[in-house]
């Protein structure tokens, strides 16, 4: 009977762990792929109002987000509208437009990888 109890909880339990792997980590990220200029780009997640958020060169940006496992995706990104250096506008309308396909992400360590429909990756490297 003891063992019958030791497996129906291993049963239990072994599935919740691996689901743990498929939460959004909360926090600050700062984006380390793809950032010449060293433009300083960073997205932060709020799991519980379920908001994403963050600077992409010379605006701050910000939306909602879904999340079912490792899928993800992002409402249209609403963005404030300053002007800045051209080169660093264009990096950040880059940033944004990858932002804007993303379908799913993993986590390695410190790093959050952000996954787009076609095949791009956006890596970010955990701050907070």
């Amino acid at each position: 009977m003891k063992k019958i109890f030791f497996i129906l909880g291993l049963l239990i339990f072994i599935p919740s762990c691996n689901n743990e792997s498929s939460f959004l980590p909360e926090g600050e990220y700062k984006y380390i792929s793809d950032t010449p200029n060293d433009v300083e780009i960073n997205i932060s997640f709020d799991n519980k109002e379920k908001r994403f958020y963050g600077n992409s060169g010379v605006n701050r940006y910000f939306g909602t987000y879904e999340q079912e496992g490792n899928k993800l995706t992002f409402s249209p990104i609403g963005s404030t509208m300053m002007a800045g250096p051209l080169e660093v506008m264009k990096e950040e309308r880059e940033y944004l437009n990858k932002l804007n396909n993303v379908e799913g992400f993993q986590v390695e360590g410190e790093e959050l990888i952000l996954e787009t429909g076609n095949d791009k990756k956006l890596i970010f490297r955990r701050v907070k």
